[in-house]
This record gives structure tokens, C-alpha cells and sequence, in this order.
């Protein structure tokens, strides 16, 4: 059961419109709609790139790892990128584990990702503390 999730957004509409949003808490089955609806909601306001910012996560399980892959489908075929910006160490850790590291990452230059700390320690794409 979860015991709660908080998401917050925020646009910088300079930057071709990217937005960040910030989720803090148990992204799981009980909560991962509460994202999924403010993803949705960002996407049909065209977004043209999403940082998610999920530095306070802390638990995720499939429904929430099926709501971040939902929407990076959903802002891919509209033109847009979703980007996981600052994964804790349980999102880093089930993203390795199933292989989505690089869909994920911000390794194809989106615009406007460079003016975003997407490079920091817990970046995802920044795995090599552990060997790999």
C-alpha cells in the first residue's frame, strides 16, 4: 500500500517548452495514476520536452515503471522527449534491471535538456559507481 506520492510541475516556456516535474514518494499500483493523469495533462499542452525528476522516489514497482514507459511513448509520437532526470537508487536500480536505462536517458540532445542539471550524480545514464 502506498503511503503517498506528491508530483509538482513547473514550465519554463523560453526553452521550447520544457517542463520539470518532480515526484516524491511510492511511485506503485495505489499512485502511479496521480502521474500518469499529470503526464498526460503536460503532453496535450505540448510539451516538447519533460524532465522527470525522481530524486525522491523512494519505492517503484512495474505499474510505475509502465507509467513512465507509457509516456515517453505518448510524448514521443507527438514530437516530445521524456527525460528521468536525477533517479534515486531505487529508479536507477529497476531500470537496470529491465533494460530501459537508455530510453530514459538524455542521450539524443534534446533541446533545451542542456539548460537542466541532467548530469549530475544520480542522472540516469550515470551507472558506472557500479562497474557497469
Amino acid at each position: 500500500m502506498s503511503v503517498g506520492l506528491e508530483v509538482t510541475r513547473t514550465v519554463d516556456h523560453s526553452r521550447r517548452r520544457a517542463h520539470r516535474i518532480v515526484v516524491r514518494g511510492e511511485l506503485d499500483l495505489s499512485s502511479a495514476g496521480v502521474l500518469s493523469r499529470q503526464l498526460s495533462e503536460t503532453c496535450e499542452e505540448g510539451a516538447e520536452l519533460v524532465l522527470v525528476d525522481t530524486s525522491e522516489v523512494t519505492f517503484i514497482d512495474s505499474a510505475g515503471l509502465q507509467c513512465l514507459n507509457m509516456a515517453s511513448k505518448e510524448f514521443e509520437g507527438h514530437g516530445g522527449r521524456l527525460v528521468v532526470d536525477r533517479a534515486s537508487p531505487a529508479v536507477e536500480r529497476l531500470l537496470e534491471l529491465t533494460g530501459l536505462v537508455d530510453r530514459f536517458r538524455d542521450g539524443h540532445g534534446a533541446d533545451g535538456a542542456h539548460d537542466y542539471d541532467t548530469t549530475g550524480e544520480n542522472a540516469v545514464g550515470r551507472l558506472s559507481r557500479n562497474g557497469r
